[in-house]
């Protein structure tokens, strides 16, 4: 399959999933403000994990929003997702850690 037409559809899949997930804000405050402050600590070094052969971020992704309402099965089987990328994304959603990969696809990073 031509990457175009994957990365085509990484990104309409990149916005279902930030739509469904919340992570999309209209500007509108909603909710109590919290009181606590967030400290982050810039010095820190970005890690990076080693990926296995033919993963990508936009591939975890994509895996992640066809895993909540798509033919899983299909896109493994048309090669949209490599199934490595569906166990990752499987995993990001049981560890609520998903935000990650969607940071990661949207920089472009692997």
């Amino acid at each position: 399959m031509a990457n175009g037409r994957k990365f085509g559809i990484v990104g309409l899949g990149l916005a279902g999933l930030l739509l469904a997930t919340g992570c999309v804000s209209d500007g509108s405050v909603s909710g109590q403000a919290s009181e606590q402050e967030v400290v982050v600590d810039q010095d820190a070094p970005e890690v990076e994990i080693e990926l296995p052969e033919g993963v990508t971020a936009q591939g975890v992704v994509l895996a992640a929003y066809l895993l909540s309402g798509g033919d899983i099965a299909l896109a493994v089987e048309e090669a949209l997702v490599s199934p490595e990328e569906v166990e990752l994304a499987r995993k990001a959603i049981a560890e609520n850690s998903l935000q990650e990969w969607v940071d990661r696809a949207s920089e472009g990073r692997k």
